[in-house]
């Protein structure tokens, strides 16, 4: 939003808020810094509009549930951390903005689990789930095996 002493920048995030004010005196090494302060919400909108890209491409014009939620989950959890169901419901429903059941959320992660996408540990009554590296060679390595028997 521009003004007449420069440029005014708000971010919002749930109840928290950025105001940046540049001002038409602001040096460069100060834009710099802002740029630099910025960078992690580019970066984070660009997945999300890359995502949502993703979900309308001719082949699957809009994905299912299934495919969102796999989308969801390979890019809120890739560095391997433990989740829940309840957790990856949270992810699709704020990644996509619509509902997800739960219990469908639950029967897509054990499926996930059976393909080898994701790896589960039960703690107490709790499952975790969580993406494992190697998915896509692990995928390979069972057509391979399946293909010599």
């Amino acid at each position: 939003m521009a003004n007449d002493s420069g440029v005014t920048i708000k971010l919002r995030k749930g109840d928290l808020e950025l105001e940046i004010v540049v001002s038409r005196d602001t040096d460069e090494k100060q834009i710099k810094a802002v740029q630099k302060l910025l960078e992690p919400f580019a970066i984070n909108l660009a997945n999300q509009q890359k995502l949502n890209k993703e979900s309308s491409t001719p082949e699957y014009p809009e994905k299912s549930m299934y495919i969102k939620l796999k989308s969801a989950i390979k890019s809120i959890f890739r560095y391997g951390q433990w989740f829940t169901s309840i957790e990856a419901k949270e992810a699709f429903e704020e990644l996509y903005g619509s509902k997800i059941k739960l219990a469908t959320c639950s029967t897509y992660l054990r499926r996930m689990e059976e393909e080898g996408f994701l790896s589960a540990r039960k703690v107490g009554r709790m499952v975790e789930y969580r993406v494992i590296e190697d998915s896509e060679e692990i995928a390979i390595s069972k057509i391979h095996t399946s293909n010599l028997e």
